[in-house]
């Protein structure tokens, strides 16, 4: 095998103007200013300046829907002992014809027999001034009187309790029918008492919700006001650091040359070669992380088309610029933004 050799860099090189060079280090002055303000949380932390309270119309609707039942409750009540009572009825219909007996019916009674009884008196005294002496015929009058006397008694007994009885039946037949009619009207009225309450208090949280929407998105609004303030000096970073990138400032060609000699040689040369390249990735293998190939093109980029003065500036800070926004996502989303532009 030949001489080994070492491969040697073949390095066209055109350094940043000095015209841009303030602004290069304005930018790093910004980029640590920005990298060393406090956190600032939104309202103070406060998560109820970020989200709209219940409006005056949804807490009047749940108010009203809590206090439904003082107005279904009543009527609800009232359907259950009417129905109760008309249904008792049925079951046990002298419980409920005792309600409706007259009360004089009694009385009735006792003064018709009374009128009877004195008819009967008045036929037995006439047969007796017909016969003053007496006799049998006189004896037949009076039997024939008394037994008139005592059926037309006991037929005005029974055709009084009779009456009484029919008329406190079809009374409480028809309370009865009253009572279960009157049962489902309340239960109707209700169930229309609830549909009500329900339809009113839907309607009144739906206007409390147009509210807290509008409440809602003003909060919104300041929030996003707040991003936007917050999120400014980076975006002018960004704006700064683009416009840098574009200047043209020139290229820098770096060829790495290998001299023939022996396989060895040359493979040491590309091991050489591949170990320092993976030296200058610091920054974008923080900023991407090591699993994302993004890196990869950003040091292809800054191998072939980056300009001198950029390279320079990369190669001897980068690394101490990569540890320094280790622990600065914000900053390193803004820097990774403005890579992605690079490579495309």
């Amino acid at each position: 095998m030949g001489k080994s050799s070492k491969p040697r860099m073949v390095t066209s090189t055109s350094d940043i103007s000095s015209e841009f060079q303030p602004t290069r280090d304005e930018n790093i002055a910004i980029a640590n200013t920005i990298a060393n303000m406090p956190f600032v949380p939104f309202a103070g932390g406060n998560p109820r300046a970020a989200i709209a309270p219940f409006s005056n119309d949804q807490l009047a609707a749940f108010d009203q829907v809590r206090g439904m039942g003082n107005r279904v409750d009543p009527l609800q009540n009232a359907a259950i002992r009417t129905t109760t009572a008309g249904v008792q009825g049925i079951a046990d219909p002298s419980a409920m014809m005792a309600n409706y007996e007259n009360p004089y019916v009694q009385d009735v009674i006792d003064n018709t027999i009374d009128d009877l009884e004195i008819d009967r008196q008045r036929l037995n005294e006439q047969s007796r001034m017909q016969s003053p002496f007496g006799g049998t015929r006189q004896a037949i009058v009076e039997a024939m009187n008394n037994r008139n006397f005592a059926k037309a008694a006991s037929d005005v007994r029974a055709q009084q309790r009779a009456r009484a009885f029919d008329q406190a039946a079809g009374l409480s037949q028809n309370a009865m029918s009253q009572m279960l009619g009157a049962g489902a009207q309340f239960g109707n009225l209700a169930n229309m008492a609830q549909q009500l309450g329900l339809t009113q208090a839907s309607a009144q949280s739906g206007i409390g919700q147009q509210i807290q929407g509008m409440d809602q998105a003003y909060k919104d609004y300041l929030q996003q006001q707040f991003f936007d303030m917050i999120n400014h000096p980076l975006r002018q970073l960004s704006i700064r650091l683009g416009a840098l990138g574009q200047t043209p400032l020139g290229t820098v060609q770096r060829t790495p040359i290998i001299q023939p000699s022996s396989l060895g040689s040359t493979l040491g040369g590309l091991g050489s070669l591949a170990m320092g390249l993976s030296r200058l990735c610091w920054v974008a293998r923080e900023v991407y992380g090591p699993e994302n190939l993004k890196w990869v093109y950003f040091r292809q980029w800054l191998l072939e088309s980056a300009p001198d003065w950029f390279y320079k500036l990369y190669v001897k800070y980068g690394e101490r610029f990569a540890e320094f926004i280790s622990d600065k996502p914000m900053l390193k989303k803004a820097i990774r933004k403005i890579m992605d532009k690079v490579i495309g």
